[in-house]
């Protein structure tokens, strides 16, 4: 696929720009047909790694206890995901530039390990005390921070940069993206009724309509992943 040209982070702030949920969807798609066969493969492993992190607890309350397991469980989850879920985007990405995806760019998150641990807990803290105090706050920074993974990657953003980056982005057409965002939570559902099995395809199909939208607005700078 052709290369757009990235835009300026503070003109997609300042100008609108229309959210295309059908076509983001169909070039998701598009991006999972290329090379369907490593995106199941790597999502197997995601699938894999997040049981095995979850079922720690109970392997190893009887040993040092159910709260110290918890804890450690949680603590290998904080570190782990956010540069494993990123690959995912990493992968979509090259691929959607019409490059060659080999199966250890999955890995190339853990290039951006600090930033994206440091962005997912912040958020994810920030997300929760919106929750606390008051329901919208909570689901606003939610859908608010839903470029904030790409920009880190993309743009090589601190975590704080891409947060806010993403979510004075996100504002501009803040209820058309959450109309997306539920269309891809719809799709991943479709695909946990098949039981289970669909997610294989539907994680890795939404993926790459997220990159499909971040390209569409934002516009993907680097040529290489």
């Amino acid at each position: 696929m052709q290369d757009r040209r990235p835009k300026n982070l503070q003109s997609v702030i300042n100008e609108n720009y229309t959210v295309k949920i059908g076509d983001y969807i169909s070039r998701g798609w598009e991006i999972f047909k290329q090379n369907p066969g490593l995106l199941i493969g790597y999502v197997v492993i995601l699938v894999v790694i997040s049981s095995v992190v979850f079922g720690l607890p109970l392997a190893l309350q009887r040993t040092i206890g159910p709260e110290l397991a918890q804890s450690i469980s949680s603590l290998i989850n904080i570190i782990v995901s956010p540069p494993l879920w990123a690959g995912l985007f990493i992968g979509c990405f090259i691929l959607h530039k019409g490059q060659q995806l080999q199966f250890n760019n999955f890995f190339s998150g853990f290039q951006y390990f600090a930033q994206l641990v440091i962005a997912s807990l912040v958020s994810a803290i920030l997300i929760i005390i919106g929750f606390i105090f008051c329901l919208v706050p909570g689901i606003y920074l939610a859908i608010g921070y839903s470029f904030m993974i790409p920009l880190v990657i993309d743009r090589n953003l601190n975590f704080w940069d891409a947060m806010e980056a993403s979510r004075k982005i996100v504002t501009k057409q803040w209820f058309s993206i959450f109309a997306f965002l539920i269309v891809i939570g719809l799709i991943n559902t479709a695909g946990a009724l098949v039981f289970g099995v669909g997610l294989l395809v539907t994680i890795p199909l939404t993926y790459g309509a997220m990159v499909a939208a971040y390209d569409d607005i934002i516009g993907i700078q680097k040529t290489r992943f």
